[in-house]
């Protein structure tokens, strides 16, 4: 017998409750983190609708590119300096920070 399941992830922003313009970035229920030695907050225009146009896949599983900052999840990076929080600006919207 085998069984098979099927589990697709799908890309989401999951928002701090209090301020709207800081988000983490989900694959499912996997937090990815950016690989960053930048000790500043790291900005990032995306259209939260379609993610996908922003938070590209690489050939390795549940490892993305945005903006040039390589995003893995959490649990691969304890080797790593790296952010789990980024200031989100709407592609959408036409106005700064």
């Amino acid at each position: 017998d085998v069984i098979t399941i099927d589990m697709p992830f799908s890309l989401r922003l999951d928002r701090i409750p209090d301020i709207s313009l800081i988000a983490a970035i989900m694959s499912g229920p996997i937090l990815l983190v950016g690989i960053s030695d930048q000790q500043e907050w790291i900005h990032f225009t995306i259209n939260p609708n379609n993610l996908d146009r922003t938070v590209i896949p690489t050939p390795k599983p549940l490892e993305f590119v945005s903006h040039g900052i390589k995003l893995v999840p959490m649990f691969q990076a304890h080797h790593h300096r790296y952010h789990s929080y980024f200031f989100i600006k709407d592609a959408n919207v036409k106005s700064g920070f």
